[in-house]
């Protein structure tokens, strides 16, 4: 789809992030005995680079998708003559206005795999399907009867 394309266009921050991050720790490091890791500025200046790279590339992502949202649909083989256009435009719309989010945890992962800690991506990957599966349902149907928006929503 359209967002697997846009967004996996990004993917390689993830291991970049994790790289660089693991770099800047293990430069930080005075005594290698200890296997406890304690962030340093070089780490820092490395993560907040990387998440300001994130969301302005999410925030052009986001840009990109909406203004371009009728040649895309058109370039999918969805003519504005369709009956599914008006559903594909609201999906595309909404859910490109998760683009800044969906970078800015990308590269999140990247981090937090940087500090050996794979656990909390895990554990937010889970959370977001959970809450994905519960608000799916609420929002396109009663009381909200969003439809295909509200798929893209939750």
């Amino acid at each position: 789809s359209i967002f697997h394309l846009a967004f996996n266009a990004f993917r390689a921050t993830t291991a970049a992030t994790t790289s660089l991050v693991a770099g800047a720790l293990q430069e930080g490091r005075n005594d290698t005995s200890t296997s406890e890791i304690a962030p340093n500025e070089s780490a820092k200046e490395v993560l907040k680079t990387t998440l300001y790279f994130s969301t302005f590339s999410g925030v052009l992502v986001a840009w990109i998708l909406i203004s371009s949202s009728k040649f895309s649909l058109s370039c999918m083989g969805v003519p504005i003559t369709s009956v599914l256009y008006p559903h594909a435009m609201s999906y595309l719309r909404i859910r490109s206005l998760a683009a800044p989010a969906v970078l800015f945890i990308t590269v999140s992962e990247g981090a937090f795999r940087g500090y050996c800690d794979t656990r909390t991506p895990l554990l937010a990957s889970l959370t977001a399907a959970v809450i994905n599966a519960v608000f799916d349902p609420i929002l396109m149907f009663k009381p909200f009867n969003m439809g295909v928006g509200g798929a893209a929503a939750a």
